[in-house]
């Protein structure tokens, strides 16, 4: 019992015995196939479907088996991209869905491309029936996919027909022959006679040009200017010659590099008058006269890179050459007069800040006393002015727009004064605890000055006892009377002095005024008095009481200075007419009243901790005693040569290991990525129209691309090139495009143009189409060639002509010898069956 089988089922039976008594044909269109649910089924004619039912597809074709006239064939494509799934049963069906017949077959897995490989598979099956005529069988425009038979009986009824295209300048097809040499017809094809005749009116080969009747006119026709009759040389009106003063050539060493033509060459380090070589180090040079005096420039680069520029007149005073700066050979700080990073910073403050261990003033007016000033500091003291000289007289100055200048400084007393004047000499001393006023001062005496003035009770007036009152006269006392007095003292209502007046105090009156305001207006001279807040208004000092001193100049030179009663405070001003600015009081800073941080530009101790770092503090290990200078290992850095070795600069370098990166590389060079593989390179070049893989000629691994184009892909439509060939080596997938058309790893090619495979189309076609090429080369091309029978011609006056098509075979005599001859035969060619001499055909 077969295992496979296929039958037609009891509804298949019913309507084809109907359509067989006369009724409808039964129109069988479509065929199912499926899996049998995992086990091969056994065909029953009581089915109505099959058992598992995976793809039904239109017939690709219902014929009728040539051989047998009673069976019908059956006939489905399914495609390469359907699939999945076991083949074990098939079944037909009519266009009302009924199933006609059914069998099952060999199993076979139908695989599909998502999975990796796939087919376009064909499945037939074949109705034995007592009448095909109650069958409708397929052919014409609803075939899927055509048969060998169907391809092979179209294209014998096509071969019995002349019902084929004309060819044309688009397009194949049958052409009419044609011996015409003049027509512009494009619908026929030149016969052998006539290229003869156009072969004989046009110039030959052989002559190589010399045949034509106008070369200058042909020269223009071909826009060849002068240069195509000039020849190659160095003298003048000639063509340059390739290496002509060192131009397109090799290297040309010269002995020396003094040059006065424009020349291109090679020095070494024994050449004379060369740039800064040595060793093995050579160098190119261009030379570049500059007039006939001679002088002459010069541009040179060693093997190094270094580059030069050159001059020179007269030959014994050879070469002067000037090393070029370049990123590679930069001018030191001291060649273009300027100072080193480290010299700069050891002489210069930076915008960051800085320390200064001593600022010297050189003298700018007579008022700096001819000295230079310094200023320093110390660690209790941060701001020392010093003078080298021991002049008096050292001031700091303090001065508002349009105001006086006024001076706090020592004086000659080595004492603190402060005024208006340049010797502080004359200006007011200030007191201090350290030294406060003396007695005299401030008009106290001392008990030594009250003994001097003032007579104990206990004593006697020149004998007087001072019980009662004492009448002395002037001589009792040794003293002058007022006559003589007034000749020998200055009067109280004024008098003249004429020698020097020493006081041992000066003694003010208790007066005061009445309003601080009003002290611009009062009178010269030098006043002390008493301040009293209930009377005295405008003055500084604590609960409006103490003392005022006022020395007033003129209008423009008034001082006050304002003590307070019982207390240290202390305040001056100075005051102008024409400045309601100078009316203002000032504190004076005392060891009792200190200026504040903030007053003198300084910081608090908690202040500078903020701001400054304490010197007991470390960086990276190292104390602030001195100055810190870190390395890069100090910092968990790595130095510059460091770096340079281990990481890649911005102006680029070379990896030597792998490179990964999880966002894209970008470049914006149109040549990139670049591999080098023994002697040849590779990289990838977007010239903004394709993307191309190029490679570089052996042993310039660096190189420019040579002219192979293996593969580009043009960056507006994405389509490939492949132009130096390509090859698929290994196990590769069946490749399908969007068209249906399939290349199978065997090399074979599956499409609606071949009508399924290519192999197949060409096992139909190719025996036709070798007889038909087998008649064309008959009839057209050459099967044999001979020599014809051999001719003996007769010298006629030192020349013997053959005919066309001949060559000669032999020759006897000498030169103008009536006995010379020659022998020819005619080459002849076997075309068609007929043989006839060439130059004939």
């Amino acid at each position: 019992m077969n295992k496979y089988k296929a039958i037609i089922t009891i509804a298949g039976a019913a309507k084809i015995a109907a359509a067989s008594t006369g009724g409808t044909q039964l129109k069988i269109v479509s065929m199912a196939v499926g899996d049998g649910n995992g086990t091969l089924p056994t065909p029953n004619p009581a089915q109505t479907k099959l058992v598992n039912e995976k793809y039904r597809g239109a017939l690709n074709g219902l014929t009728i088996d040539k051989a047998l006239k009673n069976h019908i064939l059956a006939e489905m494509i399914i495609p390469a991209n359907v699939g999945g799934w076991w083949l074990r049963e098939m079944g037909l069906y009519d266009e009302a869905g009924t199933l006609i017949a059914v069998s099952n077959m060999a199993e076979s897995y139908k695989p599909k491309l998502e999975e990796g490989s796939g087919r376009t598979q064909t499945l037939r099956m074949i109705l034995i029936v007592s009448s095909t005529e109650a069958i409708q069988v397929i052919a014409g425009g609803d075939t899927v996919l055509a048969t060998k038979d169907f391809v092979a009986d179209a294209i014998a009824a096509h071969e019995k027909t002349r019902n084929h295209p004309d060819a044309s300048t688009t397009a194949k097809g049958l052409v009419q022959l044609s011996s015409a040499t003049t027509s512009t017809d494009e619908t026929k094809a030149s016969t052998p006679k006539a290229l003869k005749t156009v072969s004989d009116a046009s110039m030959k080969k052989a002559a190589n040009l010399s045949d034509l009747p106008d070369k200058a006119a042909a020269r223009g026709n071909l826009a060849l200017g002068d240069a195509a009759t000039r020849n190659v040389g160095v003298e003048g009106g000639q063509l340059m010659a390739v290496g002509a003063f060192g131009l397109g050539a090799g290297a040309r060493a010269f002995d020396n590099a003094y040059c006065n033509t424009a020349q291109i060459y090679r020095l070494n380090a024994t050449s004379e008058n060369k740039p800064p070589i040595a060793g093995n180090i050579a160098a190119g040079v261009l030379s570049l006269p500059c007039d006939a005096a001679p002088s002459t420039g010069y541009v040179s680069v060693s093997g190094l890179g270094h580059g030069f520029i050159g001059r020179s007149n007269r030959p014994e005073n050879g070469v002067v050459w000037s090393r070029i700066y370049t990123t590679d050979y930069k001018p030191t700080a001291a060649d273009v007069g300027a100072w080193s990073k480290t010299e700069a910073d050891g002489r210069f403050l930076m915008l960051s800040g800085g320390t200064v261990k001593k600022l010297a003033i050189k003298p700018g007016s007579a008022e700096t006393d001819g000295d230079s000033l310094s200023i320093e500091g110390n660690q209790h003291t941060p701001l020392v002015m010093s003078r080298p000289s021991a002049q008096s007289n050292l001031s700091i100055g303090f001065q508002v727009a349009g105001k006086a200048l006024m001076r706090l400084g020592m004086g000659i007393d080595d004492e603190l004064h402060w005024g208006a004047e340049a010797n502080q000499g004359a200006n007011p001393r200030i007191y201090t605890t350290a030294k406060p006023p003396t007695a005299q001062e401030t008009g106290a005496l001392t008990d030594a000055q009250a003994m001097q003035k003032y007579a104990l009770r206990s004593i006697k007036v020149n004998g007087k006892p001072l019980s009662g009152d004492v009448n002395l006269l002037a001589g009792d006392v040794n003293s002058w009377n007022k006559t003589e007095a007034d000749g020998r003292y200055v009067k109280q209502t004024g008098d003249t002095m004429k020698g020097a007046l020493t006081l041992p105090r000066i003694v003010f009156p208790n007066e005061n005024t009445a309003n601080a305001d009003d002290d611009l207006n009062r009178e010269n001279g030098f006043t002390v008095e008493s301040l009293v807040a209930t009377t005295n208004k405008g003055y500084p000092v604590p609960g409006g009481m103490g003392v005022l001193f006022t020395g007033k100049v003129n209008e423009f030179r008034n001082v006050q200075f304002a003590v307070g009663s019982g207390d240290l405070a202390f305040y001056l001003r100075s005051m102008r007419k024409d400045s309601a600015a100078s009316l203002r009081w000032a504190r004076v800073y005392t060891t009792d009243y200190k200026p504040t941080a903030a007053d003198v530009g300084a910081l608090t101790d908690a202040q500078a901790a903020q701001k400054y770092a304490l010197r007991s503090i470390k960086v990276n290990g190292k104390p602030l005693s001195a100055d810190v200078n870190l390395l890069a290992g100090d910092v968990n850095a790595w130095n510059k040569t460091e770096a340079d070795g281990r990481y890649l600069a911005k102006t680029g370098g070379q990896l030597t290991g792998p490179l990964k990166t999880s966002a894209e590389i970008q470049s914006t060079n149109i040549d990139n990525y670049r591999m080098i593989g023994g002697g040849f390179g590779s990289f990838w070049r977007n010239d903004g129209n394709r993307l191309y893989l190029l490679l570089t000629n052996e042993n310039d691994q660096y190189g420019t691309f040579n002219a192979l184009r293996p593969f580009s892909v043009d960056v507006r439509t994405g389509a490939a090139s492949f132009a130096s060939g390509i090859h698929i080596g290994g196990k590769w997938p069946a490749i399908t495009t969007d068209s249906g058309t399939t290349w199978h790893p065997d090399g074979n090619v599956q499409g609606s143009a071949w009508g399924g495979y290519l192999s197949n189309w060409l096992n139909q076609n190719i025996s036709a189409a070798q007889n038909n090429a087998q008649n064309w080369a008959y009839q057209n091309l050459v099967q044999g060639v001979r020599m014809a029978g051999r001719t003996v011609i007769a010298d006629t006056g030192g020349r013997i002509d053959l005919p066309s098509g001949c060559v000669y075979t032999g020759m006897s005599g000498s030169n103008y010898n009536p006995s010379i001859w020659g022998a020819y035969s005619a080459v002849q060619v076997l075309i068609n069956g007929t043989w006839a001499t060439i130059g004939t055909v």
